[in-house]
């Protein structure tokens, strides 16, 4: 042990299939719970962990971001994320590990987080492709849709598309970018912001695909999204098909510019 605290960064891989989501829960498996055992087991003491972002149940990541304080002086800040992989399930991977500034916050200090959600309108691909997307009962125009998404950019309420929440949680958000492209045997869905709601990139999903296959123009989403009407937009779309893709910082509070840049 070691008087001298140190704040460890963690950069963190799951397949959210079996999860109740990020954020720890009694009487149900999560995330951040199945961390924070294992750096209990390699503390010798309970070790709290800070999460970027409260993926929900079912959701997955290809970068999240997280931090706990340690004052364990045994274990360089690199090879924190072997010790934790060496006791972590498979379905969970510690990518990278290193010490950040004592103040670093992995919530409160990010910038931008980026979600993707793989979508397909082929009906016959490889089944673990079928694992991690949703199929779409139409041939995918990648103009119209972006047409469609393109009204989510910028600061809005967005409490049409947000399941309830606590009372002291803004409905206001805003979103840098939302956008299709493709990536075979998928067309993504990649949107960008500040912060998001509980379910509320789901929702999206599901209205701009509803709005799609009826045949539907950005005007439509515009005026879901100004009623703040959840019952207007359309049905949440599986967590399956969903990823954390990365979390940004400043240089200032993290050392890194655009932190996971490479991710995204």
């Amino acid at each position: 042990m070691s008087s001298e605290a140190r704040n460890i960064k963690l950069k963190i891989a799951y397949n959210g299939k079996n999860y109740a989501g990020w954020q720890i829960q009694d009487n149900d498996t999560t995330i951040q719970g199945t961390i924070e055992e294992v750096l209990k087991k390699i503390h010798k003491y309970e070790v709290k962990i800070t999460g970027a972002g409260r993926t929900d149940a079912g959701v997955h990541a290809r970068a999240q971001a997280a931090n706990f304080n340690t004052s364990l002086s045994s274990i360089p800040a690199e090879k924190f994320s072997r010790a934790l992989n060496s006791l972590l399930p498979g379905d969970i991977r510690i990518l990278e590990s290193r010490e950040v500034n004592l103040s670093f916050n992995s919530r409160y200090d990010a910038v931008e987080r980026i979600y993707k959600y793989q979508l397909t309108d082929i009906y016959s691909i490889m089944p673990w492709e079928t694992e991690f997307s949703m199929y779409v009962d139409k041939k995918l125009d990648i103009t119209l849709l972006n047409n469609i998404a393109s009204a989510a950019i910028g600061t809005h309420d967005f409490s049409a598309f947000s399941a309830p929440m606590e009372d002291h949680v803004s409905t206001v958000k805003t979103i840098y970018s939302s956008v299709f492209y493709p990536s075979y045997p998928f067309i993504i869905y990649k949107i960008s912001g500040t912060g998001f709601l509980r379910k509320m990139v789901r929702s999206i999903i599901g209205t701009i695909v509803e709005i799609y296959k009826n045949d539907g123009r950005k005007e439509e989403f515009e005026k879901i999204l100004k009623s703040r009407d959840r019952s207007l937009a359309g049905a949440t779309a599986p967590a399956k098909g969903l990823f954390l893709d990365s979390v940004r910082y400043s240089e200032a509070v993290c050392g890194r510019k655009n932190d996971d840049e490479k991710n995204t």
